[in-house]
């Protein structure tokens, strides 16, 4: 915030009497411009360090690597609302209990081992390209490395591929609600999203793409 306000005042808005005070002021401006940039990194530095100082550090594991993660960063909110499925277990029991329009399966595996789940409605194109994706496009057709039915409409989709991107789980998850019944996890009508998907060959979505963080 402090830096998006400071970049509205620019010294060449301002009228001066010869260039050699517009160098100055400039230089001036330049100099303070870092200043104002370093006070702003040091206060994001301390605000951080005073979030977790004094907290108990847990150890968790994932993997082959371990992390000391502060205390407080477990806590979780008692009135949190029932759309609101981000975590992984609670996800998946989601998917195997509610998805019959489309299907649900393991695609791979996470760099920790943990599954990762998609959901697809439609059918799948048939066949093998010719070549590679950027051989493809090497030679501007795109449908040479998709195959025979290159012609078909997919959408992917994946949520979470950083560690603690909650929000396009939580979206995703409501999406599959959507084109399973037609509303989301609060009961509320989407039938654009319907609409637009009935436009489409295939939908893939993966609600958990980066199981391990």
């Amino acid at each position: 915030m402090i830096l998006s306000l400071f970049k509205k005042f620019k010294p060449d808005t301002m009228h001066y009497r010869n260039k050699d005070s517009y160098r100055k002021c400039n230089i001036k401006f330049r100099q303070s411009n870092y200043l104002i940039r370093l006070t702003a990194l040091l206060i994001l530095m301390v605000g951080s360090h005073f979030t977790s100082e004094g907290q108990e550090l847990i150890k968790i594991k994932s993997g082959n690597y371990s992390f000391n993660v502060p205390e407080g960063y477990f806590q979780e909110r008692e009135d949190i609302p029932s759309f609101w499925l981000s975590a992984v277990d609670e996800v998946a029991e989601f998917l195997y209990k509610n998805v019959e329009k489309g299907q649900v399966s393991v695609i791979g595996t996470s760099a920790g081992g943990r599954p990762i789940r998609a959901v697809t409605y439609g059918k799948p194109r048939t066949g093998k390209g010719t070549t590679t994706f950027s051989g493809s496009l090497g030679f501007r057709d795109v449908g040479a490395y998709r195959g025979l039915d290159h012609d078909k409409t997919v959408y992917l989709g994946m949520a979470a591929v950083h560690g603690g991107e909650f929000e396009g789980i939580v979206g995703m998850v409501n999406l599959i609600s959507v084109l399973e019944t037609g509303k989301d996890l609060r009961g509320k009508e989407w039938p654009e999203f319907n609409d637009i998907a009935s436009q489409l060959d295939r939908i893939i979505l993966i609600p958990t793409m980066n199981r391990s963080s």
